[in-house]
């Protein structure tokens, strides 16, 4: 009996081989799958890391971009802003000058008006000064033609 005792141990025996075999060969095959996952993972992990250092390169340049952009539309500002004071200040001009010459218009059309007004003042003065001293002589050429 220990014959059959033996035998049917060696049969449970290899029994359970097979079942250790058959679970050792599935936790190797899981253990072969997982590490294709991890290197599947892994090459994914690779090609994201490259896309972020592209796009990372992309931002960089694209900020760098962003700062000339800045400092070319602040240069471009100061030199409207300017532009607008230098104006502003040429219309402030432009305003006195038409004010100006706007009184001066004014001046002369009073002048215009004025003027013959005192040259015919003028000539009457003239006038009866003219006539007031003709008198005088006339009166003086009088005298000495009686006297003489």
């Amino acid at each position: 009996m220990h014959l059959v005792d033996a035998r049917n141990h060696i049969s449970e025996l290899q029994e359970k081989i097979k079942k250790y075999d058959k679970a050792k060969a599935d936790v190797v095959a899981e253990l072969e799958a997982e590490k294709k996952i991890s290197q599947t993972k892994r090459k994914a992990l690779e090609m994201a890391a490259e896309e972020i250092s592209k796009a990372n390169e992309i931002i960089l340049k694209q900020t760098q971009e962003l700062i000339k952009l800045k400092k070319t539309v602040s240069w471009r500002t100061e030199v409207a802003l300017q532009q607008e004071k230098a104006i502003g200040d040429k219309d402030k001009l432009l305003q006195l000058r038409e004010k100006e010459l706007s009184q001066a218009r004014t001046t002369i059309e009073a002048l215009r008006e004025e003027i013959p007004q005192q040259l015919d003042s003028m000539r009457k003065f003239a006038n009866t000064l003219e006539r007031k001293y003709s008198e005088q002589i006339n009166a003086l050429r009088e005298k000495l033609s009686s006297t003489g």
